[in-house]
């Protein structure tokens, strides 16, 4: 899970005891994790949480500098998942129609987000 920590957060876990990791992991690890999630996740709890971090990720553009072919990709699949009803195909938990109709929209609103990186889509 990507989160940025302010300096004062991450004192406070460590005077409190917790144990504070830092991973860093490239853009392009990162698109991949998500098109595993779409491709092979079987879990509703798994699959929700990535889907629903999707937009607020793509919302942060000077992350995605550099991630075109990651983003073709990852715009193709969704396209594809999409027009084929295919989004949850292998998730075996989804808790209600609601939730499936959640997955669809968290999907568009990818999508959607997707569209102001028109430039680095198609070159």
């Amino acid at each position: 899970v990507l989160s940025h920590r302010s300096e004062t957060t991450a004192r406070t876990a460590a005077s409190s005891g917790v144990a504070s990791l830092t991973v860093i992991i490239s853009m392009k690890e990162v698109f991949e994790l998500f098109v595993a999630c779409i491709q092979f996740e079987t879990s509703w709890d798994t699959f929700s949480l990535f889907m629903s971090s999707l937009t607020r990720i793509l919302g942060s553009r000077h992350l995605l500098c550099g991630s075109g072919f990651e983003l073709s990709h990852l715009s193709t699949l969704l396209c594809r998942r999409i027009a084929t009803r295919e989004l949850l195909a292998n998730v075996t938990d989804v808790p209600s129609k609601a939730a499936r109709a959640e997955a669809y929209m968290w999907a568009y609103q990818a999508l959607l987000a997707l569209v102001s990186y028109r430039q680095r889509l198609f070159r």
